[in-house]
This record gives C-alpha cells, structure tokens and sequence, in this order.
C-alpha cells in the first residue's frame, strides 16, 4: 500500500520544513539555552520563527491519514496532535524545553519515517 496523494504531498512538506527548521537553527546560531532562556527580543523573535516551523511540521503530521499513522504506531500520535494545539492555541505556555526536545529528539524518527513512506510511493 502506498502513501495517500494528500499524504505524499504533507510528507514532502514535512521533509522541508523540517529541514528549514535545521538550517535557521543552524544560520540563526540558536543553542538550547538560547531557544528555552532567551536573551534578547532578537532571540524571543528568533525562536517565535523557529517554532512556527515546528508548528508546521506538527500540522502536516497531523494531517497524516489513519493508515499511515497505523503503520508508525512507535509515533507518539496524540503527543503530536498534543503538541501542535498547544502551539496553535496556548502558545505563550508552551514549554520550550519540551519543543527543542522534540527538534532535536522527535524530528529525526519524524524524517525517518518521511523517507520510508517516501520510499513506498
């Protein structure tokens, strides 16, 4: 069984922001204590950028249908969907710890995941 045409097109997109999110990290010289205790407005502004990618991401994946979410049943689905309403709906009580986390532990099974279902189409 391959990838939903709806799922293909929300995997490529979770593909590249993912990636965006790497590389204004990376470009933005972002650090765990400055993305959880910013510094500056500069730093507060930067990561408002940064987590709006992880936004998106969490968005897409949301959108994922029910059969590919059963064949990744190790994804934490509800965390996701979780995650990305805090995000949506409570932002200024998000955790950032709990959202770089996610970046730097969560997003890597997430890309995984996008290349095996990538793969299948």
């Amino acid at each position: 069984m391959t990838a939903m045409p709806n799922d293909e097109l929300s995997l490529k997109e979770i593909k590249r922001l993912i990636a965006d999110a790497y590389r204004r990290i990376e470009v933005f010289e972002m650090t765990e204590e400055s993305v959880v205790r910013p510094s500056s407005f500069k730093e507060e502004a930067l990561v408002d950028v940064i987590f709006m990618n992880v936004y998106r991401v969490l968005e897409e994946a949301n959108s994922l249908s029910f059969d590919l979410k059963m064949r990744h049943r190790d994804i934490p689905w509800d965390q996701v969907r979780g995650m990305r309403n805090r995000l949506a709906h409570d932002y200024s009580h998000v955790n950032r710890e709990v959202v770089w986390g996610t970046i730097r532990d969560n997003f890597p099974q997430l890309e995984l995941l996008v290349e095996q279902e990538l793969s299948r189409s």
